[in-house]
């Protein structure tokens, strides 16, 4: 197979995926993100055929193993292209020992701003798959058809690469068991850190949804709430929880009407700041900042990421940087949810000085 060949399989993957999503009703909406598409291979030596074809025209941003095999991810120095949609990321997995797989494109990944119970009532009477949501990071929800998958997360796989390759990082989340532990909350990885956009002592954002603690956790402490927010159970869940960790402090906010409990510390010399309050996870306002830049780098390219760089170097908070280095001169934190909200050719546009 050539360049050329493997385009046009990914066109043709693309067109009859979206043909049928339309027949079918299964629409997306125009400010969700069309990650990625996965190319599979039914043999090791196509596997390594196919590595090597993409290597002679896109970028290999991490081959990693997973459950005993190995997964590649490419990106595309000019995406696909299909109805709007822009595709810049491939990904290819080796073949499962014992599974039999055919050789191309198998299914689409899609980050969207919808929890995902949401999704599944939006889409529920299409058949899915529902095993990926144990994972305890980025899980998926998927929904089959035919000849083809659409898989949803909450996280674009570049950011999950970001993270991935942070080693310390990785080590104390393990050391900790921390996502495991905090699994009732749905937690994110938030902030300038899946972005690759973090600067020295940044903090490892991590959002939670407090009314997690109602339902897993006893209320036998006096001090338990009365209402339905979660947030005394959450704070004394997470007190007792990183209390004995350096520089742990615990705070308590009201953000636009909401409580909020803010805990920090630092655990083998990293910094934490768990954010937590009465609401779905991707529905916090830190979560939509993060899916408006994720979309921003991925128009904006080299030249806005390394803008980006120079200004978080100057001192610039993450979304001030986002802000300023796209003319938008209010507040930052309202810019970039309205920059969220954005269909992707508005933000496209928007992006084109960097193009």
């Amino acid at each position: 197979m050539v360049e050329e060949q493997f385009k046009a399989e990914a066109k043709e993957f693309l067109h009859n995926a979206f043909m049928e999503m339309t027949r079918q009703g299964f629409f997306f909406e125009p400010h969700w993100h069309v990650d990625h598409i996965c190319y599979r291979t039914s043999t090791e030596e196509n596997y390594q055929a196919t590595v090597e074809l993409l290597s002679s025209f896109s970028t290999l941003l991490a081959e990693t193993q997973v459950n005993g095999r190995m997964i590649s991810t490419f990106k595309l120095e000019q995406s696909l292209c299909h109805d709007g949609w822009d595709i810049d990321l491939i990904e290819i997995p080796a073949p499962k020992k014992g599974r039999i797989h055919k050789d191309g494109f198998e299914h689409l990944e899609v980050v969207s701003d919808l929890s995902f119970s949401e999704l599944k009532e939006r889409y529920r009477s299409f058949t899915k798959i529902e095993t990926g949501l144990k994972k305890n990071f980025n899980p998926e929800l998927e929904f089959v058809f035919s000849d083809f998958a659409v898989k949803f997360h909450s996280l674009s796989l570049e950011s999950v690469i970001h993270i991935e390759e942070n080693i310390p990082l990785c080590n104390a989340l393990s050391s900790l068991n921390l996502l495991e532990r905090l699994r009732a909350f749905d937690p994110l990885i938030a902030g300038s850190l899946p972005l690759n956009l973090q600067s020295c002592g940044s903090d490892v954002d991590i959002l939670l949804d407090s009314r997690g603690a109602l339902t897993s956790f006893s209320h036998d402490s006096a001090e338990a709430a009365t209402d339905d927010s979660g947030i005394t159970e959450t704070s004394i869940f997470l007190t007792e929880l990183f209390h004995h960790f350096d520089d742990f402090q615990i705070k308590h906010r009201q953000i636009d009407q909401l409580p909020v409990v803010v805990a920090s510390f630092a655990f083998q010399g990293i910094p934490f700041e768990i954010f937590a309050q009465p609401l779905a996870t991707v529905n916090q306002n830190a979560w939509r900042h993060l899916l408006a830049e994720e979309r921003i780098l991925k128009f904006g390219g080299r030249k806005i990421h390394q803008r980006l760089k120079d200004l978080r170097d100057q001192g610039f908070k993450t979304e001030k940087a986002f802000a300023f280095a796209l003319h938008r001169h209010g507040d930052p934190f309202y810019e970039m949810l309205q920059l969220q909200k954005m269909s992707n050719a508005e933000l496209k546009n928007l992006c084109e000085d960097f193009l």
